[in-house]
């Protein structure tokens, strides 16, 4: 019997590292993974217990909101609009790690697909952009909205 769970927990491990590669690689779907809050920012909680930081957005959009507002938003801070995301277990909730504002997302009416957007830069979403200015301690502003995107970018690594 106790060899039968160390080899259970082994497999928690080759699933954790599957897990990496997919979040690194595509991302991986929130139904899939779990979502975690560690000082605001969003952390993809592994069976085996580590906490990988990831970005998160809504991969798929109604054509409505894409007119309304253009492209979804990239949290990389644990929101308001992110934690109702994760609470209504939107399915097209993507988690990603990247070192890039490359990101696909497509638009669909009905069951229609209208627009499929691929290496898109993604805006950031402003709350995670408060909260994030908050964690690095800074008060000053970043004159460059580029600089603060490799600050950002740079925080994955």
């Amino acid at each position: 019997m106790f060899e039968q769970t160390i080899s259970s927990l082994q497999s928690f491990t080759n699933i954790s590292d599957e897990l990496k590669t997919l979040v690194k690689n595509d991302g991986i779907s929130i139904k899939l993974a779990g979502l975690q809050s560690k000082n605001k920012l969003s952390f993809l909680h592994l069976p085996n217990g580590e906490l990988l930081r990831c970005f998160a957005y809504i991969q798929e959009i109604s054509h409505q909101y894409f007119q309304d507002y253009g492209a979804p938003r990239l949290h990389f801070c644990y929101c308001d609009d992110l934690d109702m995301a994760v609470k209504s277990k939107n399915p097209h909730l993507i988690l990603i790690r990247t070192n890039r504002n490359n990101f696909a997302f497509n638009v669909y009416q009905g069951h229609t697909l209208t627009g499929s957007f691929c290496d898109y830069p993604l805006p950031l979403c402003g709350k995670c952009t408060h909260i994030f200015k908050t964690y690095i301690n800074t008060k000053s502003t970043f004159v460059d909205s580029q600089q603060f995107e490799k600050l950002v970018f740079a925080s994955l690594e």
